[in-house]
């Protein structure tokens, strides 16, 4: 009987245990959510606009060209971190006085934890300005890429500059973020972590 009592004792222990790890997880994600909620409602006043995306989008087809080693990147080469990929353009004055604060943002989280990716959409015949611009103002960790090809802006479209697209670690589209903003701002790098 005693043998019986601790079987049972031990099942009902492992059981309360199961319990306790599904709320808890269940707990976790919905803390998660209204975080996200609350730091994508922050970011509002910051950009123009800040959309979720649902479409799906393969970015191993998306190749840039990496002008600091003239050679084509799939954009599905940065699969396992969060990728941001801004487009900008040397005319366009809210892209270059974006462009310091998106690579300080880099720098804050570091290579592993998040990419930044500055695409220059300027007309291929440009590309000696574009280099000189990004030479002349530091900017070759960040913005050394060009969409020679145009498959960035096959793929994501072409609007309002400056535009920029966060997808998770696996590839999934999850914002548009449109025009200037400050993205070393307290708001937007809570953003950035809550979506990472």
């Amino acid at each position: 009987m005693e043998k019986k009592e601790s079987k049972i004792s031990r099942n009902a222990i492992f059981a309360v245990f199961m319990l306790a790890l599904a709320v808890s997880i269940v707990v976790a994600a919905i803390y998660d959510a209204v975080r996200l909620r609350h730091a994508e409602a922050n970011i509002q006043a910051h950009f123009t606009s800040v959309e979720r995306l649902r479409e799906p989008l393969d970015l191993t087809t998306v190749r840039v060209q990496n002008l600091q080693e003239d050679s084509a990147l799939s954009l599905g080469n940065y699969r396992g971190q969060l990728l941001v990929v801004n487009l900008w353009a040397t005319w366009c004055r809210p892209c270059v006085s974006e462009l310091p604060t998106l690579q300080l943002m880099q720098d804050h989280f570091g290579a592993e934890q998040l990419r930044v990716v500055a695409v220059s959409v300027d007309p291929n015949k440009d590309l000696p300005r574009v280099q000189k611009f990004i030479d002349i103002h530091n900017l070759a960790p960040l913005a050394r890429y060009h969409d020679t090809y145009g498959d960035v802006q096959d793929a994501l479209g072409q609007g309002v500059l400056p535009v920029t697209y966060i997808f998770a670690a696996d590839g999934t589209p999850l914002y548009r973020i449109k025009g200037e903003g400050n993205w070393m701002s307290v708001d937007v790098l809570a953003f950035m972590d809550a979506v990472y």
